[in-house]
C-alpha cells in the first residue's frame, strides 16, 4: 500500500466515525437508558457482521470497497466501547449533560483502536517453532509466510525488510505457502514481489492460494494478470512451483506442495507419484480444513495459512467456535499441523488480532 492508500485509510475511518456521531447526537442528548442499552447491543451486532462480511463475504460491491467499509467496523467498535465505558456516568449524572463526554471518550477509543489494528499490520515478527523425528539425520532450518497479498496491507519498505531479516535467519530454503498475490495486485507489483524473491539467494518455493490466480478478479474489475504471466514471474526468478508435486530438497528431508482446495485441477492424494519412503515429509497447503487429507497424506508436517488468524477480533475465536484451525498447532493422525497467522493481510491495513508473522522453523533429529 503507499502513501495516498494509508490517507484514504485515515480520512474514511474518520469520516464513519463523525456519521456515527451526529446520527446518534440527539439520543445522547437524553438519558433514555433502556433504549442506550439497546443500541450498544445493536451497534456490537453490526460492527460483529461488518468483520464477516469484510473479511469472508463474496459479494461484488465488497472486493470493490473493502477499504471503506472496513472502517465503520473501527468506527462502530471505538463507539460501542465508549457507550460501555460512560453508561456508569450518564446514570449517575442524572440532570447534567454528557454528550460531550460520551464522543470525547468514544473518539479517543477509536482512535486508539485505528492506531493499534494499523500498526499492528505494519509490524512483522519471527515465529520460532521446533520439531523434532527418528526420520531426520541432520539439523535443518527454513523459512515459510504466507498471505502477503501484495499491493494491499503494506509498503514495499516494511515488506523489503522482512525478507531481509529472514535471509539474516540463514534458511536452507524459504517456502510460500500461498496468497502472495490477490485481486488487488496490479501485473507490476506480481513481477516486482518474484523479482524480490528471486533477489535473495535462497531457494523459494511456491504454492498456490485461493487468490494468487485472481479467480474474482471481474469483482475488481479485471484480472491485472494472467495464470501463465504468474508462472513466468515465479520460474522466471527461480521460484520452484510445487503444484500437487513434491521435490525431494535434502537426504532426509521432503517438500510436499499442494494446489489449493478451491482450484477445479487439484489432485486427490491418491492421483499423486508415491514420495520417497522413510523422510520427513513437509506437507505445504494453502487452507488447513482437509482434515481428512492432512490426516491421510502420511506428512510429518503440514504448514498452512489462509485464516490470517482472523485479523480482526473476534473472528479467530467465532472461526474456533466453528470448528475451524484458525492459528496455532494441531495434531491429525501422524501429522503436526501449523496454521500460520501470515505475514500481511487481505485488502485493507488494519489487524486486531494475532499479529503479522512468518515461521522460522527448525527440524531436528530425534
Amino acid at each position: 500500500m503507499n502513501t495516498t492508500g494509508y490517507i484514504v485509510w485515515i480520512a474514511v475511518n474518520v469520516a464513519w466515525f463523525v456519521l456515527l456521531t451526529l446520527i446518534q447526537y440527539p439520543l445522547r442528548k437524553r438519558r433514555l437508558i433502556p433504549l442506550r442499552i439497546v443500541l450498544i447491543v445493536l451497534k456490537l451486532v453490526a460492527a460483529l457482521g461488518v468483520a464477516y462480511e469484510v473479511m469472508v463475504g463474496e459479494a461484488d460491491f465488497l472486493y470493490r470497497f473493502d477499504l471503506y467499509i472496513a472502517p465503520l467496523y473501527v468506527a462502530l467498535c471505538g463507539d460501542t466501547v465508549g457507550d460501555i465505558l460512560t453508561l456508569p456516568v450518564v446514570i449517575a449524572r442524572k440532570r447534567k449533560k454528557n454528550t460531550a463526554i460520551q464522543v470525547v471518550v468514544s473518539a479517543l477509543l477509536t482512535i486508539a483502536y485505528l492506531v493499534f489494528g494499523t500498526a499492528n499490520m505494519q509490524y512483522i515478527v519471527p515465529n520460532r517453532l521446533s520439531y523434532s523425528s527418528g526420520k531426520l539425520s541432520d539439523t535443518h532450518k527454513f523459512v515459510f509466510l504466507s498471505d502477503l497479498h501484495v499491493g494491499s496491507a503494506q509498503s514495499e519498505e516494511i515488506i523489503r525488510g522482512a525478507l531481509f531479516r529472514m535471509t539474516m535467519e540463514s534458511p536452507e530454503f524459504i517456502l510460500l505457502g500461498g496468497d502472495i498475490v490477490d485481486e488487488y495486485t496490479t501485473k507490476e507489483e506480481m513481477e516486482h514481489i518474484f523479482a524480490m524473491f528471486g533477489a535473495l539467494d535462497v531457494p523459494v518455493y511456491f504454492i498456490y492460494g485461493n487468490h494468487d490466480r485472481q479467480p474474482a478478479g471481474d469483482k475488481v474489475g479485471g484480472r491485472t494478470f494472467s495464470d501463465e504471466e504468474l508462472e513466468a514471474a515465479a520460474l522466471g526468478n527461480g521460484v520452484k512451483i510445487l503444484d500437487d508435486e513434491w521435490v525431494e530438497v535434502a537426504s532426509d528431508l521432503v517438500l510436499f506442495g499442494r494446489d489449493d482446495i478451491t482450484h477445479a485441477d487439484r489432485k486427490a492424494l491418491s492421483d499423486i507419484p508415491a514420495r520417497p519412503s522413510g523422510k520427513y515429509v513437509i506437507m505445504v497447503d494453502h487452507s488447513p480444513y482437509q482434515k481428512e487429507d492432512i490426516t491421510n497424506s502420511g506428512a510429518d508436517l503440514q504448514l498452512s495459512g489462509h485464516t490470517h488468524a482472523g485479523q480482526i477480533f473476534p473472528l479467530k475465536t467465532l472461526y474456533s467456535l466453528a470448528g475451524y484451525d484458525a492459528f496455532g498447532s494441531y495434531h491429525y493422525g501422524d501429522t503436526d499441523l501449523y496454521v500460520s497467522s501470515g505475514i500481511a493481510g487481505w485488502s485493507f491495513p488494519f489487524r486486531s488480532e494475532e499479529g503479522c508473522r512468518y515461521e522460522v522453523v527448525t527440524l531436528k533429529p530425534q
